[in-house]
C-alpha cells in the first residue's frame, strides 16, 4: 500500500517506474527484486517478502500476507542494459509534473 504522504508528493499511488534486476539461469532469464532482507521486512511490517528460489521470477507479490492488495504491476517497461535515464526524465516530468515542478528536480539525467 502506498503511504498517503507519498500519494500526496506525486498526485498519485502509481510508480511509474519499479526495477528489478534480471538474472541468467539455467538457459532462463528470471527476475528479482532487489528488497530488504528477511528480518528488516518483519520488524517493518510494510513489504512482503520477496522469495527467490532460482527457478522463478522471485518479483513482489501482489498481495500481503493479510491479503491486502500491495502492489500492481501495470506496464512492462522492456528490459534495459543500463537505467534508461532520458525515458524516466521525460516520464516523471509529464506525470510527476506537479512533484517536479515544486520540488525543483530539474533532471534525472546525469550526464
Amino acid at each position: 500500500m502506498v503511504p498517503q504522504e507519498t500519494i500526496n508528493l506525486l498526485g498519485t499511488n502509481v510508480f511509474l517506474y519499479h526495477g528489478y534486476s534480471e538474472i541468467y539461469l539455467n538457459n532462463k532469464w528470471v527476475k528479482a527484486t532487489p528488497v530488504f532482507d528477511k528480518n528488516t521486512t518483519q520488524r517493518a511490517g510494510f513489504l512482503p517478502l520477496v522469495e527467490f528460489d532460482g527457478k522463478h521470477d522471485g518479483i513482489f507479490s501482489k498481495y500481503t500476507p493479510e491479503g491486502n492488495l500491495f502492489i500492481e504491476y501495470i506496464k512492462d517497461r522492456r528490459v534495459h542494459a543500463e537505467l534508461p535515464y532520458d525515458e524516466m526524465d521525460r516520464i516523471i516530468r509529464k506525470k510527476y509534473y506537479k512533484y517536479v515542478l515544486e520540488k525543483g528536480i530539474k533532471s534525472l539525467n546525469r550526464k
